[in-house]
Protein backbone atom coordinates (compact mmCIF):
# COMPACT_ATOMS: atom_id res chain seq x y z
CA UNK A 1 0.00 0.00 0.00
CA UNK A 2 1.14 3.36 -0.95
CA UNK A 3 2.46 5.51 2.08
CA UNK A 4 4.08 9.13 2.78
CA UNK A 5 7.46 8.91 3.96
CA UNK A 6 8.55 10.69 7.08
CA UNK A 7 10.66 13.26 6.84
CA UNK A 8 11.27 15.06 9.29
CA UNK A 9 14.26 14.90 11.63
CA UNK A 10 12.23 13.69 14.76
CA UNK A 11 9.44 12.06 13.07
CA UNK A 12 12.10 9.40 12.04
CA UNK A 13 14.24 9.51 15.20
CA UNK A 14 11.40 8.10 16.64
CA UNK A 15 10.67 5.60 14.19
CA UNK A 16 14.04 4.15 15.07
CA UNK A 17 13.37 4.92 18.69
CA UNK A 18 10.34 2.86 18.48
CA UNK A 19 12.74 -0.17 16.29
CA UNK A 20 15.74 0.05 18.47
CA UNK A 21 12.95 -0.63 21.35
CA UNK A 22 11.20 -3.80 20.07
CA UNK A 23 14.78 -5.45 18.90
CA UNK A 24 16.29 -4.34 22.73
CA UNK A 25 13.30 -6.02 24.42
CA UNK A 26 13.57 -9.08 22.27
CA UNK A 27 17.21 -9.24 22.75
CA UNK A 28 16.63 -9.09 26.72
CA UNK A 29 13.25 -11.62 26.49
CA UNK A 30 15.60 -13.89 24.00
CA UNK A 31 18.35 -13.87 26.95
CA UNK A 32 16.06 -14.78 29.47
CA UNK A 33 14.66 -17.57 27.86
CA UNK A 34 17.82 -19.15 27.10
CA UNK A 35 18.33 -19.42 30.81
CA UNK A 36 15.92 -22.66 30.44
CA UNK A 37 16.89 -23.99 27.63
CA UNK A 38 19.49 -25.86 26.10
CA UNK A 39 21.21 -27.22 23.53
CA UNK A 40 18.94 -27.35 20.35
CA UNK A 41 15.80 -25.52 21.80
CA UNK A 42 18.23 -23.02 22.71
CA UNK A 43 19.05 -22.46 19.24
CA UNK A 44 16.11 -22.84 17.67
CA UNK A 45 14.72 -19.92 20.13
CA UNK A 46 17.81 -17.70 19.01
CA UNK A 47 16.93 -18.26 15.14
CA UNK A 48 13.08 -17.42 15.69
CA UNK A 49 14.45 -14.34 17.99
CA UNK A 50 16.38 -13.44 14.92
CA UNK A 51 13.71 -13.64 12.65
CA UNK A 52 11.65 -11.43 14.38
CA UNK A 53 14.33 -8.90 14.71
CA UNK A 54 14.68 -9.05 11.21
CA UNK A 55 11.39 -8.48 10.16
CA UNK A 56 10.84 -5.52 12.77
CA UNK A 57 14.00 -4.28 11.02
CA UNK A 58 12.96 -4.56 7.18
CA UNK A 59 9.22 -3.43 7.96
CA UNK A 60 10.71 0.12 9.77
CA UNK A 61 13.88 0.80 7.11
CA UNK A 62 11.60 -0.15 4.38
CA UNK A 63 8.96 2.20 4.89
CA UNK A 64 11.98 5.18 6.39
CA UNK A 65 13.47 5.08 2.56
CA UNK A 66 16.90 6.77 2.35
CA UNK A 67 20.18 6.52 4.45
CA UNK A 68 18.62 4.30 6.85
CA UNK A 69 16.97 1.53 4.21
CA UNK A 70 20.47 1.36 2.38
CA UNK A 71 22.29 0.70 5.69
CA UNK A 72 19.73 -2.36 5.48
CA UNK A 73 20.46 -3.43 2.09
CA UNK A 74 24.29 -3.11 2.72
CA UNK A 75 24.10 -5.28 5.86
CA UNK A 76 22.09 -8.08 3.62
CA UNK A 77 25.21 -8.39 1.86
CA UNK A 78 27.94 -7.89 3.65
CA UNK A 79 26.42 -9.26 6.49
CA UNK A 80 26.31 -12.57 4.58
CA UNK A 81 29.80 -11.75 3.02
CA UNK A 82 32.01 -11.88 6.12
CA UNK A 83 29.71 -14.00 8.54
CA UNK A 84 28.72 -10.88 10.86
CA UNK A 85 25.02 -11.66 11.12
CA UNK A 86 22.93 -14.88 10.72
CA UNK A 87 21.87 -16.10 7.83
CA UNK A 88 18.18 -16.01 8.62
CA UNK A 89 18.72 -12.12 8.97
CA UNK A 90 20.41 -11.49 5.96
CA UNK A 91 17.78 -13.29 4.00
CA UNK A 92 15.06 -11.33 5.52
CA UNK A 93 17.55 -8.41 4.86
CA UNK A 94 17.71 -8.77 1.17
CA UNK A 95 13.89 -8.00 1.01
CA UNK A 96 15.37 -4.62 1.09
CA UNK A 97 17.44 -4.80 -2.42
CA UNK A 98 14.20 -5.28 -4.64
CA UNK A 99 11.06 -4.40 -2.41
CA UNK A 100 9.78 -1.35 -0.01
CA UNK A 101 6.30 0.02 0.51
CA UNK A 102 5.71 2.82 -2.84
CA UNK A 103 4.77 6.25 -2.12
CA UNK A 104 1.39 7.74 -3.56
CA UNK A 105 1.24 8.56 -7.29
CA UNK A 106 0.16 11.59 -6.91
CA UNK A 107 3.41 12.63 -4.91
CA UNK A 108 5.18 11.11 -8.00
CA UNK A 109 3.50 13.59 -10.58
CA UNK A 110 4.07 16.53 -8.06
CA UNK A 111 7.88 15.60 -8.22
CA UNK A 112 7.82 15.44 -12.19
CA UNK A 113 5.56 18.40 -12.35
CA UNK A 114 8.03 20.12 -9.96
CA UNK A 115 11.09 19.38 -11.39
CA UNK A 116 10.71 18.91 -15.45
CA UNK A 117 7.62 21.62 -15.35
CA UNK A 118 5.05 18.92 -16.76
CA UNK A 119 3.21 16.07 -14.96
CA UNK A 120 3.52 12.38 -16.07
CA UNK A 121 0.41 12.67 -18.16
CA UNK A 122 1.94 15.57 -20.32
CA UNK A 123 5.40 13.85 -20.95
CA UNK A 124 4.86 10.87 -21.19
CA UNK A 125 2.42 8.17 -23.73
CA UNK A 126 1.77 5.75 -20.97
CA UNK A 127 2.89 6.08 -17.25
CA UNK A 128 1.84 2.81 -15.34
CA UNK A 129 0.63 4.17 -11.69
CA UNK A 130 2.18 1.39 -9.50
CA UNK A 131 6.33 0.89 -9.58
CA UNK A 132 8.41 -2.24 -10.81
CA UNK A 133 10.92 -1.40 -8.03
CA UNK A 134 10.83 0.57 -4.70
CA UNK A 135 14.40 1.14 -3.73
CA UNK A 136 16.49 3.82 -0.91
CA UNK A 137 16.03 7.07 -2.47
CA UNK A 138 13.41 6.56 -5.70
CA UNK A 139 10.88 4.63 -7.38
CA UNK A 140 10.99 3.02 -10.47
CA UNK A 141 8.26 3.13 -13.30
CA UNK A 142 7.52 1.52 -16.32
CA UNK A 143 6.74 4.57 -18.95
CA UNK A 144 6.52 4.49 -22.85
CA UNK A 145 7.45 8.01 -24.57
CA UNK A 146 5.06 9.50 -27.12
CA UNK A 147 7.51 8.14 -30.10
CA UNK A 148 6.63 4.40 -28.97
CA UNK A 149 10.06 3.84 -26.88
CA UNK A 150 9.38 1.58 -23.31
CA UNK A 151 11.18 3.51 -20.88
CA UNK A 152 11.67 3.36 -16.77
CA UNK A 153 11.59 6.32 -14.70
CA UNK A 154 13.39 6.76 -11.65
CA UNK A 155 11.70 9.53 -9.47
CA UNK A 156 13.58 10.34 -6.42
CA UNK A 157 11.62 10.37 -3.11
CA UNK A 158 10.67 14.14 -1.78
CA UNK A 159 13.07 15.75 0.33
CA UNK A 160 15.32 12.85 -0.11
CA UNK A 161 18.71 14.91 0.62
CA UNK A 162 17.28 16.19 3.88
CA UNK A 163 16.47 12.65 5.12
CA UNK A 164 20.37 11.77 4.43
CA UNK A 165 21.69 14.53 6.13
CA UNK A 166 19.02 13.95 9.33
CA UNK A 167 19.83 10.30 9.16
CA UNK A 168 22.94 9.38 10.46
CA UNK A 169 22.96 10.46 13.87
CA UNK A 170 19.51 7.98 14.71
CA UNK A 171 21.13 5.27 12.08
CA UNK A 172 23.95 4.74 14.31
CA UNK A 173 22.11 2.97 17.18
CA UNK A 174 19.99 0.60 14.65
CA UNK A 175 23.17 -0.26 13.09
CA UNK A 176 24.72 -1.50 16.85
CA UNK A 177 21.99 -3.32 17.27
CA UNK A 178 21.39 -4.97 14.67
CA UNK A 179 25.18 -6.28 14.97
CA UNK A 180 24.04 -7.26 18.71
CA UNK A 181 21.69 -9.99 17.20
CA UNK A 182 24.94 -11.72 16.97
CA UNK A 183 26.42 -10.71 20.36
CA UNK A 184 29.45 -8.72 18.91
CA UNK A 185 31.05 -6.01 20.08
CA UNK A 186 32.15 -3.57 16.66
CA UNK A 187 34.96 -1.23 16.85
CA UNK A 188 32.84 2.37 17.24
CA UNK A 189 35.16 4.18 15.12
CA UNK A 190 35.25 1.47 12.27
CA UNK A 191 31.32 1.77 11.89
CA UNK A 192 31.30 5.65 12.03
CA UNK A 193 34.15 5.66 9.41
CA UNK A 194 31.51 3.03 7.45
CA UNK A 195 28.63 5.17 7.61
CA UNK A 196 30.09 8.26 6.79
CA UNK A 197 31.85 6.88 3.69
CA UNK A 198 28.34 5.53 2.51
CA UNK A 199 26.67 9.20 3.39
CA UNK A 200 28.75 10.76 1.50
CA UNK A 201 28.54 8.30 -1.48
CA UNK A 202 24.94 8.49 -1.05
CA UNK A 203 24.87 12.24 -1.48
CA UNK A 204 26.71 11.60 -4.78
CA UNK A 205 23.56 8.73 -5.42
CA UNK A 206 20.94 11.68 -4.87
CA UNK A 207 21.85 13.54 -7.94
CA UNK A 208 20.01 11.83 -11.06
CA UNK A 209 21.76 14.54 -13.56
CA UNK A 210 25.21 12.66 -11.92
CA UNK A 211 23.83 9.35 -12.20
CA UNK A 212 23.16 9.74 -16.08
CA UNK A 213 26.65 11.09 -16.31
CA UNK A 214 28.09 7.62 -15.42
CA UNK A 215 25.37 5.75 -16.97
CA UNK A 216 26.62 7.24 -20.73
CA UNK A 217 30.14 6.95 -19.69
CA UNK A 218 29.60 3.46 -18.80
CA UNK A 219 27.69 2.98 -21.73
CA UNK A 220 30.64 4.39 -24.01
CA UNK A 221 33.28 2.57 -22.27
CA UNK A 222 31.31 -1.11 -22.94
CA UNK A 223 30.20 -0.08 -26.38
CA UNK A 224 30.25 -3.34 -28.48
CA UNK A 225 30.80 -5.47 -25.57
CA UNK A 226 28.60 -8.44 -26.03
CA UNK A 227 28.84 -9.76 -22.38
CA UNK A 228 27.10 -6.79 -20.74
CA UNK A 229 24.50 -4.24 -21.33
CA UNK A 230 23.76 -0.68 -20.60
CA UNK A 231 20.46 1.07 -21.31
CA UNK A 232 20.35 4.41 -23.29
CA UNK A 233 20.07 7.40 -21.24
CA UNK A 234 17.25 9.27 -21.62
CA UNK A 235 18.58 13.50 -20.51
CA UNK A 236 15.73 15.36 -22.13
CA UNK A 237 13.27 13.64 -19.84
CA UNK A 238 15.49 13.45 -16.96
CA UNK A 239 16.61 15.81 -13.63
CA UNK A 240 18.19 16.04 -10.93
CA UNK A 241 15.37 13.91 -9.14
CA UNK A 242 13.90 12.10 -12.12
CA UNK A 243 16.11 9.48 -14.24
CA UNK A 244 14.67 8.04 -17.01
CA UNK A 245 16.39 5.60 -19.37
CA UNK A 246 15.54 2.48 -21.87
CA UNK A 247 13.23 -0.40 -19.89
CA UNK A 248 15.15 -3.49 -20.70
CA UNK A 249 13.43 -7.18 -20.60
CA UNK A 250 15.60 -9.97 -18.25
CA UNK A 251 15.70 -11.36 -14.64
CA UNK A 252 16.68 -10.09 -11.72
CA UNK A 253 20.11 -11.40 -9.89
CA UNK A 254 18.60 -12.52 -7.24
CA UNK A 255 15.55 -14.32 -8.84
CA UNK A 256 18.06 -16.49 -11.34
CA UNK A 257 20.44 -17.18 -8.14
CA UNK A 258 16.94 -19.08 -6.77
CA UNK A 259 15.82 -20.59 -10.06
CA UNK A 260 16.85 -24.05 -11.42
CA UNK A 261 19.08 -23.57 -14.19
CA UNK A 262 21.65 -25.17 -15.45
CA UNK A 263 25.57 -24.76 -13.95
CA UNK A 264 26.62 -23.80 -17.04
CA UNK A 265 24.84 -21.05 -16.87
CA UNK A 266 25.59 -20.14 -13.12
CA UNK A 267 29.40 -20.48 -14.08
CA UNK A 268 29.08 -17.88 -17.62
CA UNK A 269 27.30 -15.40 -14.91
CA UNK A 270 29.88 -15.39 -12.32
CA UNK A 271 32.24 -15.40 -15.26
CA UNK A 272 30.72 -12.23 -17.15
CA UNK A 273 30.39 -10.31 -13.70
CA UNK A 274 33.61 -11.11 -12.49
CA UNK A 275 35.70 -10.14 -16.21
CA UNK A 276 33.54 -7.04 -16.46
CA UNK A 277 34.73 -5.89 -12.43
CA UNK A 278 38.10 -6.74 -13.33
CA UNK A 279 37.87 -4.29 -17.04
CA UNK A 280 36.39 -1.17 -14.70
CA UNK A 281 39.01 -1.98 -11.88
CA UNK A 282 42.14 -2.08 -14.15
CA UNK A 283 41.42 -0.64 -17.63
CA UNK A 284 39.01 1.80 -16.66
CA UNK A 285 39.71 2.47 -13.22
CA UNK A 286 35.94 3.37 -12.97
CA UNK A 287 34.08 0.88 -10.81
CA UNK A 288 30.36 0.90 -10.61
CA UNK A 289 30.58 0.35 -6.59
CA UNK A 290 26.47 -1.25 -5.98
CA UNK A 291 26.94 -4.20 -5.98
CA UNK A 292 23.36 -5.09 -4.61
CA UNK A 293 21.41 -7.89 -6.89
CA UNK A 294 18.35 -5.47 -7.99
CA UNK A 295 20.78 -3.54 -9.72
CA UNK A 296 21.58 -6.40 -12.16
CA UNK A 297 19.61 -8.55 -14.71
CA UNK A 298 20.41 -11.37 -16.46
CA UNK A 299 19.60 -12.97 -19.60
CA UNK A 300 19.19 -16.95 -20.46
CA UNK A 301 22.14 -16.13 -22.79
CA UNK A 302 24.41 -15.22 -19.98
CA UNK A 303 24.46 -11.44 -20.60
CA UNK A 304 24.23 -9.14 -18.36
CA UNK A 305 22.26 -5.48 -17.42
CA UNK A 306 23.93 -3.03 -15.48
CA UNK A 307 21.20 -0.99 -14.14
CA UNK A 308 21.99 1.57 -12.16
CA UNK A 309 24.93 4.19 -12.08
CA UNK A 310 24.30 6.52 -8.64
CA UNK A 311 27.44 4.87 -6.50
CA UNK A 312 30.46 4.31 -9.05
CA UNK A 313 34.14 5.38 -7.45
CA UNK A 314 37.10 6.91 -9.68
CA UNK A 315 40.57 5.29 -8.50
CA UNK A 316 43.83 6.41 -9.19
CA UNK A 317 46.20 4.71 -10.87
CA UNK A 318 48.69 4.52 -8.26
CA UNK A 319 46.36 2.68 -5.89
CA UNK A 320 45.00 0.40 -8.45
CA UNK A 321 48.57 -0.89 -9.44
CA UNK A 322 49.50 -1.38 -5.78
CA UNK A 323 46.05 -3.11 -5.81
CA UNK A 324 47.22 -5.16 -8.82
CA UNK A 325 50.88 -6.34 -7.28
CA UNK A 326 49.08 -6.79 -4.16
CA UNK A 327 46.93 -9.65 -5.21
CA UNK A 328 49.09 -11.15 -7.86
CA UNK A 329 51.76 -11.35 -4.80
CA UNK A 330 48.92 -13.23 -3.17
CA UNK A 331 47.91 -15.39 -5.61
CA UNK A 332 51.65 -16.78 -6.11
CA UNK A 333 51.88 -16.43 -2.34
CA UNK A 334 55.25 -14.12 -2.60
CA UNK A 335 54.71 -12.67 1.42
CA UNK A 336 57.41 -9.79 0.62
CA UNK A 337 55.95 -8.31 -2.39
CA UNK A 338 51.87 -8.93 -0.82
CA UNK A 339 53.63 -6.93 2.12
CA UNK A 340 55.06 -4.44 0.27
CA UNK A 341 52.17 -3.23 -1.76
CA UNK A 342 49.60 -3.76 0.85
CA UNK A 343 52.06 -0.89 3.30
CA UNK A 344 51.89 0.67 0.62
CA UNK A 345 48.13 0.69 0.34
CA UNK A 346 47.67 1.20 3.93
CA UNK A 347 45.96 -1.68 4.63
CA UNK A 348 48.88 -3.39 6.60
CA UNK A 349 51.88 -2.34 8.57
CA UNK A 350 55.48 -4.20 9.03
CA UNK A 351 55.49 -6.01 11.83
CA UNK A 352 57.72 -8.59 12.71
CA UNK A 353 55.87 -10.29 15.28
CA UNK A 354 52.54 -10.87 13.25
CA UNK A 355 54.29 -11.63 9.54
CA UNK A 356 52.93 -15.33 10.16
CA UNK A 357 49.65 -14.15 10.85
CA UNK A 358 49.84 -11.28 7.76
CA UNK A 359 51.06 -14.89 6.01
CA UNK A 360 48.03 -16.57 6.32
CA UNK A 361 45.36 -13.28 5.43
CA UNK A 362 47.78 -13.68 1.91
CA UNK A 363 47.29 -17.38 1.32
CA UNK A 364 43.20 -17.29 2.66
CA UNK A 365 42.66 -13.55 0.44
CA UNK A 366 44.14 -15.57 -2.74
CA UNK A 367 43.50 -19.49 -2.36
CA UNK A 368 40.73 -19.29 -5.26
CA UNK A 369 42.52 -17.29 -7.49
CA UNK A 370 46.39 -19.38 -6.93
CA UNK A 371 46.19 -21.85 -9.31
CA UNK A 372 45.51 -22.03 -12.89
CA UNK A 373 42.95 -24.57 -12.70
CA UNK A 374 39.24 -24.85 -12.29
CA UNK A 375 38.12 -23.64 -8.68
CA UNK A 376 34.43 -24.07 -7.30
CA UNK A 377 33.00 -22.32 -4.69
CA UNK A 378 30.53 -25.06 -5.08
CA UNK A 379 32.76 -26.93 -3.02
CA UNK A 380 34.78 -24.35 -0.97
CA UNK A 381 32.17 -22.57 0.53
CA UNK A 382 34.15 -21.53 3.63
CA UNK A 383 36.11 -18.57 1.81
CA UNK A 384 34.46 -15.42 2.92
CA UNK A 385 34.33 -16.43 6.73
CA UNK A 386 37.59 -17.65 6.65
CA UNK A 387 39.01 -14.33 5.20
CA UNK A 388 37.20 -12.84 7.93
CA UNK A 389 38.29 -15.49 10.75
CA UNK A 390 41.71 -14.04 10.05
CA UNK A 391 41.09 -10.33 9.62
CA UNK A 392 39.32 -10.80 13.25
CA UNK A 393 42.88 -12.21 14.23
CA UNK A 394 44.65 -9.77 12.73
CA UNK A 395 42.65 -7.23 14.03
CA UNK A 396 43.12 -8.05 17.55
CA UNK A 397 46.82 -8.31 17.59
CA UNK A 398 48.17 -5.72 14.68
CA UNK A 399 47.13 -2.98 12.23
CA UNK A 400 44.68 -3.73 9.32
CA UNK A 401 43.06 -1.01 7.69
CA UNK A 402 40.71 -0.84 4.82
CA UNK A 403 41.65 2.60 3.03
CA UNK A 404 39.00 4.76 2.07
CA UNK A 405 39.66 4.47 -1.73
CA UNK A 406 39.74 0.74 -1.62
CA UNK A 407 36.39 0.58 0.50
CA UNK A 408 34.07 0.08 -2.18
CA UNK A 409 37.03 -2.21 -4.37
CA UNK A 410 36.11 -4.55 -1.53
CA UNK A 411 33.00 -4.06 -1.33
CA UNK A 412 32.36 -5.13 -4.97
CA UNK A 413 34.77 -7.74 -4.72
CA UNK A 414 33.54 -9.14 -1.54
CA UNK A 415 30.17 -8.84 -3.50
CA UNK A 416 31.18 -10.87 -6.35
CA UNK A 417 32.62 -13.66 -3.76
CA UNK A 418 29.24 -13.75 -2.27
CA UNK A 419 27.70 -14.19 -5.56
CA UNK A 420 29.89 -17.05 -6.68
CA UNK A 421 29.18 -19.33 -3.26
CA UNK A 422 25.33 -18.22 -4.50
CA UNK A 423 25.85 -19.74 -7.90
CA UNK A 424 28.43 -22.20 -6.57
CA UNK A 425 30.20 -20.85 -9.54
CA UNK A 426 33.26 -22.77 -10.73
CA UNK A 427 36.24 -21.51 -13.73
CA UNK A 428 40.10 -20.46 -13.62
CA UNK A 429 39.36 -17.49 -11.74
CA UNK A 430 43.11 -17.26 -11.88
CA UNK A 431 43.57 -17.12 -15.80
CA UNK A 432 40.92 -14.24 -15.95
CA UNK A 433 42.49 -12.30 -13.39
CA UNK A 434 45.90 -12.35 -15.01
CA UNK A 435 44.31 -11.53 -18.53
CA UNK A 436 43.01 -8.47 -17.33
Amino acid sequence: MAQAIKTSKFSRFMALTGLSTRVSTNLLLGKGRALFQSGEAAKESERRGNLTNAKHIVHTLGELKGFAMKVGQMLSISGSEFGLLPSEVTAVLARLQTDSPPIPYAVVDEVVRNSLGKGVRELFEAFDELPISAASLGQVYRARLRGGAQVAVKVQYPESRTIIENDLKNIRRVVGLIFKLQGRNQDRQAIEDLLEEFQTKLREEADYVQEGRNLQRFRELFAGETSMYVPRFYPEYSSEVVLTTEFVEGTHLREFIEQDVPQALRNQVASTMFELFLRQLFTFRFIHADPHYGNFLVRYDGRVTYLDFGCTKELSEEVVEHYRKAMVAAFNEDFEVFLEHMVRLGMLEQSNEHRELQRRFMVALGRPFARDEVYSFRVHTDYNTEIFKVMKELESKTKIVLPKDLLFVQRVFGGLVNLFQKLGAEANWHEMFLRS
